[in-house]
């Protein structure tokens, strides 16, 4: 562990981590995590997951889903659906 200033580091075996005034990164074998202020990302093999502040999205391999207070959207492969407060929408 390696500590400058309020960084610190750790690396060990292909495991890299590191936080600094709340901003906390980690990487290991394709997988990657960081989160800050609310923000959290993680990243693994063509997955991708991202939220904050009640926005969550996903997407794998052309599947695209996104969240936010009552609003829900999917995509895949020309196919789009929206939910959103009784309202249905579906186009392919």
């Amino acid at each position: 562990m390696h500590t400058l200033r309020g960084l610190r580091v750790l690396t060990f075996r292909g495991i890299h981590a590191l936080a600094f005034r709340g901003l906390h990164a980690l990487t290991f074998s394709g997988l990657h995590v960081l989160t800050f202020k609310g923000l959290h990302v993680l990243a693994i093999r063509g997955l991708h997951v991202l939220a904050f502040r009640g926005l969550h999205t996903f997407t794998f391999r052309g599947l695209h889903v996104l969240t936010f207070r009552g609003l829900h959207v999917l995509a895949f492969r020309g196919l789009h659906t929206l939910s959103f407060s009784g309202l249905h929408a579906l186009t392919f």
